[in-house]
């Protein structure tokens, strides 16, 4: 939002809901950007990672860290200023949140699957290499996949991925627009299933 990590998720929280019409671009060609989505769809194919980020909002900063496990395991505790953090657990359609010290099985919509966040990196619709990766551009659905609201009326998404032995281990990226939404997600242990287990839990 990942989210990454579910990034998506997190932004969509912080992000402006308002949802316009956006338009699907081709996405960018040549060696630079055939590079970023080989990493890319390597990230989403990968069997896990561990991860940990910060996404800024206007005046909000929501801290992430978590793990996730291939195809649908996902551990995450949400922390943001002056609230109790918040740990969850998603393992395919059930979803766990700790309360105080207690796990409870909690009903909502489906958790965002945190790959999608690569998936939107392989539609960027401009790609340059660096030394160390790539810098991107997103527009249109592409941009509203990373940030809820982006895409529309010259609104962009762009950063830049760090590239280590064939997989991502640095995400940073910002949209325009007012307020801007910034995201940063390092991750570590990639290709690495971390043990996601179902919580003992009390009735809700």
């Amino acid at each position: 939002m990942a989210a990454p990590v579910a990034i998506a998720a997190v932004i969509a929280v912080n992000a402006n809901s308002h949802t316009p019409k956006v338009k699907t671009l081709p996405p960018a060609t040549g060696t630079a950007a055939s590079g970023l989505r080989q990493v890319a769809t390597a990230m989403e194919r990968t069997t896990g990672y561990r991860f940990a980020g910060t996404v800024e909002s206007g005046p909000e900063t929501v801290t992430v860290t978590g793990e996730f496990a291939a195809p649908d395991r996902l551990h995450e505790t949400l922390s943001a200023a002056g609230g109790q953090p918040i740990e969850r657990l998603v393992i395919g359609s059930q979803q766990y949140q700790k309360a105080g010290t207690a796990w409870q099985a909690v009903s909502g919509t489906a958790a965002t699957d945190p790959r999608a966040t690569f998936g939107a990196l392989a539609a960027a619709t401009a790609v340059t290499a660096r030394p160390d990766g790539y810098a991107f551009t997103l527009a249109g659905t592409a941009a509203q996949q990373l940030v809820s609201g982006a895409g529309v009326v010259g609104t962009t998404v762009s950063g830049t991925v760090q590239v280590r032995d064939g997989a991502i281990v640095d995400i940073s990226y910002k949209s325009s627009g007012s307020p801007a939404t910034s995201v940063h997600f390092a991750y570590a242990g990639v290709g690495t299933a971390p043990a996601i287990t179902a919580p003992p839990t009390t009735a809700a």
